[in-house]
């Protein structure tokens, strides 16, 4: 069994731009480290800070299945494809950015900041690009795993990816609760908010990230109402 992999947040690259601060999870653009280029069929999480007004003008992607989950503020997409929305705390998104799309993502506020974590995964599907949104607010009020993206054929999740094997779990657990981590045999887990601590030993505060490549069983415990994502894949980087 491999050990498990804890980055913590001040770990992470930081790229700065104009109204926009960047947290990468993984190698990006100027930054480089040829022993995090990817995790399973991750290829990007990436933890963004937009200003009022601000954001990211059209730009081009292809080949890449690119999630998004807003964490405060509302983030307004539009790309080239003619699909557009605003996303809100609670809801996930999906681009298929197929065989090639621009897309702008902007704050769509011109008072409040807005926070967002993007995740960009190997795609298996070529063709137009497609695009896909859902409010999951009253499954994760719940309190427990919420089934955000899928693309195991026969799931029952908010959307659907084109990433075969791979499976994005949402939760916002109450403080003092342990849950059972949803199966996998490799585990990407994000803790958005809160602190939590994996088998009674891993604490994870905003930001930090626990890497896991095993099958065995992980119990998470919430010190404080805490959100995590957790990707759990079948692929190896």
């Amino acid at each position: 069994m491999t050990s498990p992999r804890l980055m913590r947040s001040g770990e992470r690259f930081q790229t700065e731009r104009a109204g926009i601060r960047t947290y990468h999870s993984f190698s990006f653009g100027d930054h480089y480290d040829p022993s995090n280029l990817g995790f399973g069929d991750l290829t990007a999480v990436n933890d963004e800070r937009i200003d009022p007004s601000c954001g990211y003008d059209m730009h081009r992607h292809r080949d890449a299945e690119i999630v998004t989950w807003v964490i405060d503020g509302v983030l307004a997409h539009a790309d080239t494809a003619g699909d557009a929305g605003t996303i809100t705390r609670g809801s996930v998104q999906r681009m298929n950015a197929g065989d090639g799309v621009e897309h702008s993502e902007r704050n769509a506020s011109d008072g409040a900041g807005l926070h967002f974590i993007q995740m960009w995964l190997r795609s298996d599907r070529k063709g137009a690009p497609t695009y896909q949104q859902a409010d999951i607010t009253g499954a994760l009020d719940d309190g427990g795993w919420v089934l955000a993206a899928s693309g195991v054929h026969g799931d029952d999740a908010a959307i659907d990816i084109a990433t075969d094997g791979a499976r994005l779990w949402a939760v916002r657990p109450s403080g003092g609760e342990g849950l059972a981590m949803p199966a996998g045999h490799l585990r990407h887990v994000h803790l958005v908010r809160g602190v939590v601590v994996v088998d009674g030993e891993h604490r994870l505060e905003p930001g930090d990230v626990l890497r896991l490549e095993d099958a065995d069983e992980h119990t998470i415990v919430a010190d404080s109402p805490s959100e995590l994502l957790l990707w759990a894949m079948r692929r190896s980087s």
